[in-house]
This record gives structure tokens, sequence and C-alpha cells, in this order.
């Protein structure tokens, strides 16, 4: 076997491990990034088995083309079989790619349609104490100039209550001692 047939095997074996890893976080990632890993890492695959069905096919058709100086019929049946399973690759890729396609449109759709919704009074409640504590940040975006400029002035209005709202504790510690 050449030097390229078992770096293909071994890139095989790590991808599959990788998948084999994807899988196992299946509960702990979300559903369209587990999806999309998932599809990414099985078109890795794909493309790793059709190298290796590819360079088996080149060989073959090379013993195939002096199959008078092999003169065996196994061989040929080998070749189709190979035939076989790069058609089933590449089928498998364009099935892979479609379903990418399918995630990506179903992950813009979903962005989409939490960029439209409606934000009521207590999502602005959320928000307030998410700046005011630092917490929250990425849940809410602030989506234009004005709203990150008073975004910025109430943060910075939140320290200064913060701030004298300790000192009046400390004060009065201070004091009570």
């Amino acid at each position: 076997m050449d030097e390229a047939f078992l770096k293909n095997h071994k890139e095989l074996n790590v991808k599959e491990d990788e998948l084999k890893a994807i899988l196992s976080q299946k509960n702990k990632t979300q559903g369209s990034q587990f999806d999309i890993m998932l599809a990414y890492k099985n078109i890795e695959i794909s493309e790793v088995k059709l190298r290796i069905a590819t360079s088996e096919r080149n060989a073959l058709e090379y013993i195939l083309s002096h199959a008078g100086d092999f003169n065996d019929p196994k061989l040929v049946s080998e070749l189709n079989a190979t035939n076989k399973i790069i058609d089933d690759t590449r089928s498998k890729l364009i099935i892979n790619n479609k379903e990418i396609i399918k995630i990506k449109n179903n992950v813009q759709d979903l962005l989409s349609k939490r960029q439209k919704e409606n934000l009521n009074f207590w999502d602005f409640v959320f928000y307030s104490i998410g700046i005011s504590t630092t917490t929250t940040f990425g849940d809410l975006v602030a989506n234009s100039r004005l709203i990150r400029m008073l975004v910025c002035i109430q943060l910075l209005l939140s320290i200064l209550v913060l701030a004298n709202v300790t000192q009046n504790f400390l004060s009065k510690n201070k004091n009570s001692l």
C-alpha cells in the first residue's frame, strides 16, 4: 500500500472519531448548531471516502488496463464495486450539501423571526437590569446608534447610583461602629 492510501485511511479514522465526539455533544449543543456541525463532519468524511475510493479506482483501472498482463476476472468485479462506492459517496455528498443548505436556510429564518419579535416592557426591564449588572450582554442587542448611546448613559448612571449606595452603606456602618 502506498503512503497516500494510508494517510487517507488515518484521516478517515480521525474524522470518524470527531463525528463520534460531535454525536456525544448532541444534548449539550443547540439543535441547529449541532445539525450544522454534524452535516459538515459528514461532508468531510464523505470527501475522505471519495478520495479513498478514487485512489482505489485509479489503481484498479490501471490493473484493468493491463488485464491482459494480469488476466484476473476478480479485479474487474473489484473495479465495478469500487465504482459503485464512488457513485454512492458522491450521492451522499450531494445529499449532505442539500441538508447543509436546508439547515442554513432554517437558521436564517429563525434569526429573521427573532429579529422581528416585538419587545415589551418586561424585556426592557430585563435589559436595563442586565446592563446595570453587566450580566446579560448579548441576550438583547441595541440596534441603533441612539439606543446604544442611551444604554451607555444608563450604564454610567447605574455605576454612579451603585457607588452612591455603597458609599452611604459604608458611611452608615462606619458611624454605627
